[in-house]
């Protein structure tokens, strides 16, 4: 009876040791899966500035797999720091108190930490099984691309097919709604420059949705221009060619509604402007207009 005691007290003392390991080395966890969340998102942002071309249906599936593992890794750590962490400058009873007041969510923490791993193990092996080559994630080489069809074929291209256009989009119409409800009542009620940004990993939507809205405020927007620009854009060398890029499209758009301009007139010497005469020509363009 004595023995058997022992050998009870022996095997919980080992559990609550290795339970003890677990839950006062969650930090190092966090910090490791931290680290994962940078490589993870270095990856997004290749698929982001990589070729559209290049990039499969493979690999958009294995991306967005990762880019879900992503979210959820983030949301890890962001317990940890706002819930977990114990604050600088707190002394040993503070911690052992917080060590307890925590435990639960130390526990399910590090259950989600593991099993977090074991879907970034899941994600590289099938991405080692099947095969995707880094060249499929290749940056594109210009930092400044023009967009020389109108909105409507450009959604079909973004949404990798043809026929319908603005029927294909799936799953964003109240995002589509929303978005051109607010820029159309700010256009009644103010007339400044304002900015409206759509962020986001590559491949959620991003371009398929602005498209969307340019599409549909055609009729209140005529001065419309869409350019590409990626991360390897650098101001003092491409902000000339994305000005001239824009006056270029803004100008075709002009003469569609207002016949009576002559496109090569309203373009002129565009090729010998620098950025401010860009920028002065582009305002004028635009000036009391929508």
């Amino acid at each position: 009876m004595e023995n058997a005691a022992q050998t009870l007290v022996s095997n919980v003392g080992q559990l609550l040791t290795e339970e003890y390991r677990q839950l006062s080395g969650v930090g190092s966890e966090v910090a490791e899966l931290r680290d994962d969340l940078a490589t993870m998102n270095a990856l997004l942002r290749m698929q982001s500035e990589a070729d559209d071309g290049a990039v499969d249906h493979f690999v958009r599936e294995w991306m967005k797999q990762l880019r879900e593992l992503a979210y959820d890794s983030e949301d890890c750590i962001d317990l940890y720091l706002l819930r977990i962490r114990c604050r600088l400058g707190d002394g040993a009873r503070a911690r052992l108190r917080h060590l307890l007041a925590t435990l639960f969510p130390r526990r399910r923490l590090a259950g989600e930490i593991a099993a977090l791993r074991a879907r970034a193990v899941a994600i590289s092996e099938r991405h080692a099984r099947y095969g995707v080559s880094r060249d499929a994630l290749r940056r594109s080489q210009s930092p400044v691309t023009a967009a020389s069809a109108s909105p409507t074929q450009l959604l079909r291209h973004a949404n990798n097919g043809g026929g319908a256009g603005h029927q294909q989009v799936v799953g964003i119409g109240d995002q589509v709604d929303a978005l051109v409800e607010r820029l159309k009542a700010r256009a009644d009620t103010e007339s400044k420059v304002k900015v409206m940004s759509i962020v986001g990993f590559g491949g959620v939507g991003k371009t398929t949705l602005a498209v969307e809205v340019c599409r549909q405020l055609e009729a209140d927007f005529q001065r419309q221009a869409m350019v590409s620009v990626s991360q390897a854009f650098e101001p003092s060398r491409d902000l000339k060619t994305l000005l001239k890029r824009v006056v270029e499209q803004v100008v075709k758009a002009r003469t569609v509604n207002e016949e009576n301009i002559k496109e090569e007139g309203a373009l002129g010497e565009i090729d010998s402007l620098d950025d401010n005469k860009l920028a002065e020509k582009l305002e004028e363009l635009v000036k009391d207009k929508r």
